[in-house]
C-alpha cells in the first residue's frame, strides 16, 4: 500500500467516525428527556427540572419576616441547617393550595441562597418527552405545557422563575408592592 492510499484510507475512516459521532450526538440531543420533579398545586400538575430541586419534605414552620412577609414572600424556613426564603409559588402562579397546612410539602430549589415553596404534594420524578409547545404569553413562568398521563403538565422555566423570585426579593427590600411576572 502506498503512502497516498494509506492517507486516503485514514482520512476516510476519520471522516466516517466523525460523521457517526456527530449524527449520534444530534440524535441524542433531540431525543433526550429531561428528568423532572413533579408536584401539585391545587388541581394543577407542575414540574421543575430535577437538577434544580435540592430537597423536599413535610411542611415545617415558616417564620415571618417583620415588615417583609406578605402573600408572596411568606418568610423563612430551615432546610439542612440553613434558612431559606419561603415563597408562595401558588400565589405567584395564581393557584390556590388545596391541602390543609399539615398535609403540605415543601420543595427546595437552588438559587440565591435557596428557595422553598409549599406545594400540595410532590408526585415524584418523571422524564416525559418535551416538545416545543407554544405557551400562552400570559403565563410567562412556563417553559412547556403538555398532555401527560391524561392531564396537563406545566413545566416551569427555572431561569424565568429565578428572575421573578429575584424581583420579588428586590421589591420586598424597597417596599414596592409590585408582583413579579
Amino acid at each position: 500500500m502506498t503512502t497516498s492510499e494509506t492517507t486516503s484510507e485514514t482520512t476516510s475512516e476519520t471522516t466516517s467516525e466523525t460523521t457517526n459521532v456527530t449524527t449520534s450526538e444530534t440524535t441524542n440531543r433531540h431525543s433526550s428527556r429531561a428528568k423532572l420533579c413533579l408536584f401539585r398545586i391545587g388541581g394543577q400538575l407542575y414540574a421543575l427540572p430535577a437538577k434544580v430541586v435540592v430537597g423536599q419534605g413535610r411542611a415545617r414552620p415558616i417564620h415571618s419576616i417583620p415588615r417583609r412577609s406578605d402573600a408572596l414572600l411568606q418568610g423563612l424556613v430551615a432546610h439542612e441547617g440553613q434558612l431559606q426564603l419561603c415563597v408562595s409559588l401558588h400565589a405567584l402562579l395564581g393557584n390556590e393550595l388545596l391541602q390543609a397546612a399539615d398535609d403540605r410539602q415543601l420543595l427546595f430549589i437552588e438559587g440565591q441562597g435557596g428557595w422553598a415553596f409549599e406545594v400540595d404534594a410532590v408526585e415524584g420524578e418523571a422524564s416525559p418527552a418535551l416538545s416545543e409547545t407554544l405557551i400562552d404569553p400570559s403565563r410567562p413562568l412556563l417553559e412547556h405545557e403538555l398532555e401527560w398521563r391524561g392531564e396537563t403538565l406545566a413545566v416551569l422555566a427555572p431561569d424565568r422563575l429565578q428572575a421573578a423570585l429575584g424581583r420579588l426579593v428586590r421589591s420586598a427590600k424597597t417596599g414596592d408592592d409590585e408582583q413579579p411576572s
